[in-house]
């Protein structure tokens, strides 16, 4: 089984590190697959696309079966359906995809949803003031699906942690502040 995991990693913290670990323990997958978003993202405050593709790597040398893709960096944007077909292809074995529970409310709203909702395995982390059992079955019910879902409360943002990186480096990887510092990322936030 390979795994995806995507997101902005703007930056990756230890919440992200602590998903990958439990993604590990639980499923034992062959490979993790760390996306980081495109450029292009609309997101506010995003570091460059090489920035964040070089910290995610300091993160994953700590496991070793976890890659960091450039799919998204590289390919116009089509959709995270597109990033798990290319996957699926690549490595000729099942994938699933790993994400928040903030992102499995707006999850029907995404590129070719219902088609990604059936066709591969959704693990969800949920925190439990985000999704109630009663929205997870919700959920399944609606799509005729069922999520695999783990619950996870680790209580960071990393919009918090680009606000004053200085003051919230326990929740980085040293390798990944040390980098941050360097590369002077999220300065302007902390000013």
């Amino acid at each position: 089984m390979i795994i995806l995991y995507g997101g902005s990693f703007n930056p990756p913290t230890l919440a992200h590190y602590g998903v990958v670990k439990l993604l590990n323990e639980v499923y034992n997958p062959d490979k993790i697959i760390l996306m980081p978003v495109g450029c292009k993202y609309p997101k506010p405050e995003l570091a460059p696309c090489e920035k964040r593709f070089e910290m995610l790597t300091l993160m994953a040398i700590d496991f070793s079966n976890v890659l960091v893709s450039d799919f998204e960096l590289t390919q116009p944007f089509a959709g995270t359906i597109r990033a798990l077909e290319y996957l699926e292809k690549e490595y000729n074995a099942k994938v699933a995809l790993a994400i928040g529970a903030d992102n499995l409310v707006s999850l029907p709203t995404w590129i070719e949803a219902e088609k990604l909702i059936k066709t591969y395995q959704l693990i969800v982390f949920n925190r439990t003031h985000i999704l109630s059992h009663d929205k997870i079955k919700e959920f399944e019910r609606d799509h005729k699906v069922k999520l695999d879902i783990i619950d996870y409360d680790y209580e960071i943002s990393a919009s918090k942690i680009r606000s004053n990186v200085k003051k919230n480096k326990k929740h980085l990887l040293p390798s990944v502040y040390k980098y941050i510092k360097e590369n002077h990322l999220y300065e302007k936030e902390a000013k």
